[in-house]
């Protein structure tokens, strides 16, 4: 199982639940116990090879960690997520922040809320 997640992980360009994942499996006839997914995933994650997406929906998402840094649209309708490259500087914000609150930045995220193509057809 754990060779065929990170095959999945490797083809999918975008953030994808365990709903989505076990979708996937399903469609390729391989029907993993949800105990073991999670297992699997957990050491996909340990290992560094995917990284936890939390999006403000609640959900959790996971995608390749070894993936360029990058944010994403959500679809408030269907849930789609996809990635999307911001091209200004996020760097020279984060000094900014961290001189005027003098907090230590670990991470952060930015994320974009809309109606996807389909969705507004």
């Amino acid at each position: 199982v754990r060779k065929v997640l990170v095959e999945f992980f490797a083809e999918t360009e975008k953030p994808s639940s365990v709903p989505d994942i076990q979708a996937w499996l399903g469609q390729n006839e391989i029907t993993p116990n949800k105990t073991t997914l999670y297992r699997e995933i957990a050491f996909l994650k340990d290992q560094k090879i995917i990284r936890e997406v939390k999006l403000s929906d609640n959900k959790t998402y996971y995608e390749l960690a070894t993936r360029e840094h990058h944010h994403h649209v959500v679809c408030v309708r269907c849930d789609d997520v996809q990635d999307v490259v911001v091209k200004h500087d996020v760097k020279q914000f984060e000094s900014k922040i961290k001189r005027t609150t003098n907090f230590t930045l670990l991470t952060h995220s930015l994320e974009f809320f809309g109606v996807c193509g389909s969705c507004n057809a």
